[in-house]
């Protein structure tokens, strides 16, 4: 008799309903298995969602369930309070107890075999019997995570976690959790606005609007989302193979027939890469200039040129098969003569790519 693998935790929300203070949350389905990025801009409904799954806020209608229990059942008349849906929470500041020492601050009883792993893995081991008013900013998130994740959760929930962290610690911790995250086989879901910070620690992605779901898939997907009441938004995604590496740590990739060069030094050759580019950071070109610092030189067509609300102008640019946008001001578009189906070189330097996290 073969023998079933027990099913991997996931969260499903149903039929979601909640309202407070003029806003409102409309939710039909939203559910995860792995890690999920939830992004939208401040006051979309992203915190809203972790404190109804973690039983903070009850909602007018629906249901969520966690690891396979219904936790929440407005038409049964079910709702587990906090205490009993076993959430790990992680909030945007550590929330850690001044008077206590780390280990205190993790658990109030000794650990175990598991839970000593994770605080191994999470590299604070030498922090232990320290204070925690002397910790860093990552020093105390990690710690944070330490405690939320040694009570064995069935869903790990993560509000903004670096948004109170220096940049040196947060570019740290992103690489950490991107590292970490993935390995912890629970439902994951980490809020933030940043779509670039997303996009390094997880693979799926639900991007939220005024209190809906308008978005959901994996990073490529999302990342390439046409926002257009913000510029900011707007990206592009483009995916080719580790042809060369150098001892500087950049590598080329192979976009079509074409190259690009980025700060690759962990990227394994003749492996697959998908990169994301930011509107913002493309120029435009009628030829490729010399002496400049952008490494990076496509060509390719104006497809489309899309007058945007804010005073600016999208570009869109054919290359290799798939579209760049750039945003340029709209006086631009007469200084240059830019008109579809014309040539147009697109720069950019290889400290503007980013590495979307595929697996």
């Amino acid at each position: 008799m073969v023998q079933k693998m027990p099913s991997k935790p996931s969260l499903e929300m149903n039929d979601i309903i909640f309202e407070r203070s003029g806003f409102r949350l409309d939710i039909a389905h939203f559910s995860a298995q792995e890690v999920v990025a939830l992004v939208g801009t401040s006051g979309c409904g992203k915190t809203s969602i972790l404190r109804l799954i973690a039983g903070l806020e009850k909602p007018k209608t629906g249901n969520i369930t966690i690891a396979n229990e219904k936790v929440t059942d407005i038409e049964k008349g079910i709702f587990l309070t906090p205490q009993k849906r076993n959430v790990g929470y992680v909030f945007q500041t550590p929330r850690l107890l001044p008077h206590l020492s780390v280990m205190a601050n993790i658990a109030l009883k000794p650990i175990e075999g598991e839970q000593i792993k994770i605080i191994e893995q999470l590299g604070i081991t030498p922090l232990l019997k320290k204070a925690t008013g002397g910790l860093s900013g990552g020093e105390a998130q990690r710690v944070a995570l330490a405690r939320a994740l040694v009570t064995n959760p069935s869903i790990l929930l993560l509000d903004e976690p670096l948004s109170a962290i220096d940049p040196k610690g947060k570019a740290e911790l992103v690489e950490y959790f991107s590292q970490i995250l993935p390995k912890l086989n629970i439902p994951i879901i980490y809020v933030t606005h940043s779509l670039e910070e997303a996009g390094k620690i997880a693979k799926n992605f639900v991007m939220m609007e005024k209190g809906k779901i308008i978005l959901s898939g994996d990073a490529p997907s999302v990342l390439s989302h046409e926002n257009s009441e913000q510029a900011d938004g707007i990206g592009s995604v483009l995916s080719g193979n580790i042809i060369k590496k150098e001892g500087d740590g950049l590598a080329t990739i192979a976009i079509g027939k074409q190259k690009v060069q980025i700060f690759g030094a962990k990227l394994q050759l003749n492996s697959n890469v998908s990169i994301h580019l930011w509107a913002r950071d493309i120029i435009l070109a009628h030829t490729a200039p010399k002496g400049i610092s952008a490494r990076n030189a496509l060509d390719g067509f104006i497809s489309d040129i899309v007058e945007l609300n804010n005073g600016v102008v999208q570009v869109k640019v054919q290359v290799e098969g798939k579209e760049i946008s750039a945003i340029v001001m709209a006086r631009t578009i007469k200084e240059m003569k830019l008109k579809t189906n014309s040539k147009i070189v697109v720069l950019f330097k290889s400290a503007a790519v980013q590495q979307i996290n595929t697996k």
